[in-house]
């Protein structure tokens, strides 16, 4: 059986704030099977941490989202992708509520195509950066397009045992986003108090008023280390894993969410922190922003 406290630290504050139920093993729970994947032993999971939306009559006690959902050509393939994306938004989350330093990889770690792609940037007057945010598994790169005009910041991130494969998802991620920003009108800016959906996240970088808050990028320092690439990423993490959708024929794909109670999950909105989630405690950071 899996808790929900063990997948986050939920504070009876938050719970209140957002009209959540505080967990207990004697509340009463619909509950939902999965499995481990390394030893395939079965572990029930309440439906609050799997589905959403849930019934009308059904007062939560965890607000999920699509973390960790993912599809692919095979099962196989989308347990990897639900898994790297948890590994990602992971490290995100670690280095926010740490505020721990990052290192900018050096050109000398880049391929030919990335180097093409921030020559490309550097034409139009803005630099595209890659930088390691890998913590205790699989390498998890981000890429920065930043410049002096709107937008000013925008990233893209990726988790994948090749740290060339995730800086050229990471590389993707950005200059979709990039591009979009610049062929659609501009926004105005916003306080960290007015964050509430995702793309409210990306939107407070792109103006002046909150550049000092990227200092982790600014400063970083830059390193010819290139992440360790990892052959096996189950070695570390032994995912849950829920299969939402199993194919009906060749033609369907499967659906997959993936769990596990050592990753941090990313969490969107002003005040919506789940402090004290045992992830910093393991790797020996402390917990800066709060």
């Amino acid at each position: 059986m899996v808790q929900p406290i063990t997948l986050l630290s939920i504070e009876k504050e938050y719970l209140d704030s957002v009209g959540f139920v505080e967990f207990s093993v004697n509340l009463e729970r619909r509950w939902v099977k999965g499995y481990r994947l390394n030893t395939n032993d079965s572990i029930w999971i309440p439906i609050d941490c799997v589905y959403y939306p849930l019934p009308k009559d059904y007062t939560p006690c965890f607000g999920v989202s699509s973390n960790g959902v993912a599809t692919g050509q095979t099962l196989e393939n989308a347990v990897f992708a639900a898994l790297m994306e948890l590994i990602e938004r992971d490290a995100i989350m670690v280095s926010w509520y740490s505020q721990c330093k990052v290192k900018r990889l050096s050109t000398n770690l880049l391929d030919p195509y990335l180097l093409s792609k921030a020559e490309f940037w550097e034409k139009l007057g803005r630099k595209l950066e890659f930088y390691n945010f890998t913590l205790d598994s699989v390498p998890v790169i981000v890429a920065v397009i930043h410049g002096e005009h709107y937008p000013m910041f925008v990233r893209g991130s990726s988790a994948n045992p090749d740290y060339l494969k995730a800086a050229h998802k990471a590389c993707q991620e950005v200059e979709i986003t990039m591009h979009s920003l610049l062929h659609s009108e501009n926004c105005h800016p916003i306080l960290p108090e007015d964050v509430v959906e995702v793309e409210d996240h990306g939107r407070l970088y792109y103006f002046t008023e909150n550049q000092e808050r990227l200092w982790q990028f600014y400063d970083a320092e830059v390193t010819d280390v290139a992440p360790v690439v990892i052959n096996d990423p189950y070695q570390r993490f032994d995912p849950i894993i829920i299969n939402l959708h199993k194919p009906k024929n060749n033609l369907d794909l499967p659906v997959v969410r993936v769990l596990h109670e050592d990753l941090l999950h990313i969490n969107f909105g002003f005040g919506n922190e789940h402090i004290g989630h045992s992830r910093l405690d393991k790797l020996g950071l402390k917990w800066v922003f709060k």
